[in-house]
């Protein structure tokens, strides 16, 4: 009775995790389809305008037309970037590719972005897994790599995703700066200012909670290795 008492509590947190994930990656793809739609257009729309008045204000001062022209310049710095808050937020080749094609998505953006050599060895199919458990392998792969170009400058990143039985395991390698991760893990509370520990040792959290294992190894001046483990089932074994 105690045993099956603590299996359906498990399997009930499990749900009740799995919900929330879901919960909030729904928010992120209505607001990411809304800032695409909406604020996208409307400054499409703004920068057409902007041309005409500036075609048609040949016998105005030529302050009017400079002032004009940073404008319109403005207005295309702002679509792209709302093109990239719409990426970030949900990526469409999750949706549209899978989880190992978003992956090398990912690194291909990070190596026009840097000077990296990456390394991927992708699953030789695409895997059918829950979409909580795509995005999950999804977030700690950009924040390792967000990390990776913003601090710790490595020169070499090697990235494994691969399937063993109902398991699907992640690896991740740089030999950047690294950092100490058994004293940010331990008093979270003093760095506050590093969002990137806080959010690996979220990322943590959530590994756990899915009753996966994930061990992060990282020193100052040895790079960071991390390993994720997470028992998984088919989307098309589902009832």
């Amino acid at each position: 009775m105690v045993y099956q008492r603590i299996q359906k509590d498990v399997l009930c947190r499990r749900q009740i995790f799995n919900r929330l994930i879901n919960l909030e990656e729904n928010e992120r793809k209505n607001l990411s389809a809304e800032i695409h739609d909406q604020l996208g257009q409307d400054l499409s729309a703004l920068k057409i305008s902007l041309g005409i008045i500036e075609r048609d204000l040949d016998s105005e001062p030529a302050q009017i037309k400079d002032r004009l022209f940073k404008s319109r310049k403005l207005v295309s710095e702002i679509i792209d970037k709302s093109h990239n808050i719409a990426y970030m937020l949900r990526p469409p080749a999750i949706d549209e590719a899978g989880l190992s094609e978003a992956i090398e998505g990912l690194l291909v953006d990070y190596r026009h972005l840097t000077k990296t050599e990456f390394s991927y060895q992708k699953p030789s199919e695409e895997l059918d897994i829950p979409p909580e458990h795509k995005l999950l392998f999804y977030r700690i792969t950009q924040e390792l790599l967000t990390n990776m170009a913003k601090h710790s400058q490595a020169a070499k990143v090697k990235v494994r995703l691969e399937r063993e039985g109902d398991f699907i395991k992640f690896f991740y390698e740089d030999d950047g700066a690294g950092f100490d991760y058994k004293e940010a893990s331990e008093q979270p509370q003093r760095r506050k200012e590093d969002k990137f520990k806080l959010g690996l040792i979220g990322l943590k959290e959530r590994v756990e909670l899915l009753d996966g294992l994930i061990h992060i190894d990282s020193s100052p001046g040895k790079g960071t290795r991390v390993s994720v483990k997470l028992l998984t089932f088919r989307e098309k074994d589902k009832i």
